[in-house]
């Protein structure tokens, strides 16, 4: 009760200072154009269908699984074992923001994008359900691992490369198989230290275009405190705070600002 009392206050306040919706008051062409096309727009993204389908079969699925949690804990279920319905209803990547996921993939080209926490697939759909990215994920948990490979597989996703194993272990040896990161999607281990490990990682192979969405921002304190030092970072140019998600750029051609959008 106690959590859901601060997460409602974090949400005052970022209601009270948020504005430039539709992009109204923002005056870097770049991210006039970003808010125009990216977060408000009409347009469904291309994985649409394919995430409704693969939703709509999670949410009839009664089995039970049980979650060795790594992180900082589910916000709706204390307890360990837990129906695949139950967690694609409450702890998946909601549409509203999975559409962002995807339209930045098609908006900035992504080829090689990154996701932290992979958990039923969701998210990895919005990113990579249309095969033109090549996208790799990380879960820490064997039984959401395993449903989720089993999911783009039956689906055919090759380009979708599915690891099992704590963030620390793998992610470095994948970013040592890779020459760049156009897009990295945080979205496990809701922890200030770890949130700011792995971006500090991340950041090795980031160039000019690249951009990094970080979920839950104002999940709690520590994520408050983590998004603030993770925006005011040196190589970060410009930041986007969308309550739910807060989304970086590094392009160097552009001033250092912060952004928080009424979404």
């Amino acid at each position: 009760m106690l959590h859901k009392i601060l997460f409602a206050i974090r949400y005052i306040k970022y209601f009270i200072s948020a504005r430039f919706y539709y992009g109204h008051g923002v005056h870097s062409p770049f991210l006039y154009r970003f808010v125009r096309s990216v977060l408000f727009t009409r347009r469904k993204n291309n994985n649409y269908r394919l995430v409704k389908k693969v939703l709509k079969a999670y949410k009839k699925n009664k089995n039970v699984v049980f979650i060795n949690d790594f992180g900082a804990g589910s916000k709706t279920n204390a307890s360990d074992s837990r129906t695949i319905r139950d967690i694609a209803i409450n702890t998946s990547t909601r549409k509203k923001y999975g559409n962002i996921l995807s339209r930045i993939v098609d908006y900035f080209n992504v080829e090689n994008a990154l996701e932290l926490g992979t958990a039923l697939g969701i998210g990895s759909l919005y990113i990579a359900g249309s095969g033109k990215v090549k996208l790799h994920t990380i879960e820490g948990d064997k039984s959401l691992y395993s449903v989720a490979k089993s999911t783009f597989e039956q689906l055919g996703l090759k380009n979708i490369i599915t690891y099992h194993g704590t963030f620390e272990n793998v992610l470095p040896g994948i970013l040592d198989k890779i020459n760049n990161l156009d897009l990295v999607y945080f979205d496990g281990n809701h922890t200030k230290e770890a949130t700011l490990n792995y971006f500090k990682l991340c950041l090795n192979k980031v160039h000019n275009d690249s951009v990094f969405v970080f979920d839950d921002i104002h999940w709690s304190e520590n994520m408050e405190q983590a998004w603030e030092e993770i925006r005011k970072h040196s190589k970060v140019e410009v930041s986007v705070d969308l309550f739910q998600m807060g989304i970086i750029f590094f392009r160097k051609e552009l001033s250092k600002e912060h952004y928080i959008i009424r979404y």
